[in-house]
């Protein structure tokens, strides 16, 4: 059994589970084919505004399942209505902006061999991610029971979302970097990596000191001190945010140059030496070592594996220069997340009052700090050129 105790008895598991799976599946059936379309033409931000659409539909149906209703079956039957609600509207639109564009023929004998092969490849990388994504909760689940789960999950959905919010940025670019790729100079990419980067750690330390700051002030008022986990944690979920978010930055240059293949075996490695870390660190460590060991396997296995594959396959002779800038840009972002964490630390207070005045050292505190660090830097120079050309062309509009 994968679940310790816990499970109440009105409530069949069974059951719940092949929802779950019918909702997992409808993300890549029902016309999830058409996001391609959205993806080759650089427009994400029809897919964004979609989901955002779908989502809110599908999470107001969710809270009015379990507050109202108070039945988990429902909440998941919702789930899926909502998934089935957002692959009709993508259909809708992508017939909308490209009617022309019709899945129609058949595919040539060789061209459909080397497509299979790249979802080969595909499909070991997903299959890695999703081990690693999921042996936490499973092992969790199994050895210390829903109740420990309940409460990791609390934190582990706002890292999450902190992490989502970050991919969509790497989402918006991966076609225009594969284009790039294609039509300019290794050095010019190079160049461009190395701003993304830049906005990437910059975003990336903003949500730390976020998580620093307001993390447990949060949870004390969403719900209550009896959840919650030591400080401890929240410096671990740093450092697994960190990790996590240096392997999708690397992955955006992974995917536009389509080194697939060569890089096919990382996340399986890393979730195997994740779930295997998982089962002996948890009967040791509890709840810390199942954290510890997601960790250790991005940090030492995936990290290394995907820098040796980007700067060997796409940017040679580039990685002193790029691990000079990730050293100092990690140094740059501890600094200013934990300058605003100790004036929050020093003022005394409870409640939403504190919490808003966290939000509002944090976001002040950071930004400042980071700008004083870097406000001669010719990435950050180059930055703002660009937002006030943005921002002009927008105004002329």
């Amino acid at each position: 059994m994968l679940i310790e105790q816990d499970v109440p008895p009105s409530i069949n598991i069974y059951i719940l589970y092949y929802l779950n799976l019918l909702a997992t599946i409808l993300t890549y059936w029902l016309f999830a084919y058409r996001n391609c379309l959205f993806q080759a033409f650089q427009r994400i931000d029809i897919i964004t505004k979609t989901t955002l659409i779908s989502d809110t539909v599908k999470y107001c149906g969710q809270l009015v399942a379990l507050a109202v209703f108070h039945d988990f079956y429902i909440f998941f039957i919702v789930g899926i209505l909502g998934q089935v609600f957002n692959n009709i509207l993508i259909l809708l639109f992508s017939k909308k902006y490209y009617p022309d564009l019709n899945p129609t023929g058949s595919i040539p004998k060789e061209e459909r061999k080397t497509i299979n092969g790249r979802i080969r490849d595909l499909f070991t990388s997903k299959l890695g991610w999703t081990i690693v994504s999921s042996a936490d909760t499973i092992v969790i689940s199994a050895f210390l029971g829903l109740k420990v789960l309940a409460v990791y999950q609390n934190y582990y959905y706002i890292v999450s979302a902190l992490q989502g919010m970050i991919i969509i940025l790497f989402n918006s670019v991966v076609a225009g970097s594969g284009n790039s790729m294609i039509v300019d100079s290794n050095e010019k990419n190079y160049h461009d990596l190395k701003k993304l980067s830049f906005i990437t750690f910059w975003l990336l330390g903003y949500c730390c000191a976020g998580i620093l700051c307001i993390m447990q002030i949060f949870m004390k008022v969403w719900v209550g001190d009896e959840l919650l986990l030591p400080f401890y944690f929240v410096i671990l979920f740093c450092i697994y945010l960190t990790g996590n978010i240096i392997v999708q930055l690397l992955s955006v240059y992974k995917d536009a140059a389509g080194i697939w293949h060569k890089d096919r075996f990382r996340p399986l490695a890393s979730g195997i030496t994740n779930l295997g870390l998982n089962l002996i660190f948890v009967n040791y460590f509890n709840l810390m070592g199942v954290v510890l060991s997601t960790i250790i396997s991005v940090f030492f296995v995936s990290v290394p594996w995907i820098i040796k594959n980007v700067f060997i396959l796409i940017f040679p002779g580039r990685f002193r220069d790029y691990f000079r800038l990730m050293i100092n840009m990690l140094c740059a972002i501890s600094i200013s997340a934990i300058f605003p964490y100790l004036i929050c630390y020093a003022i005394e207070g409870d409640g939403i009052g504190k919490l808003v005045l966290n939000l509002v050292i944090c976001t002040t505190g950071y930004n400042l700090a980071m700008y004083i660090i870097y406000r001669r830097s010719e990435i950050l120079s180059e930055l703002f050129s660009t937002m006030k050309i943005l921002a002009r062309n927008r105004s002329s509009k």
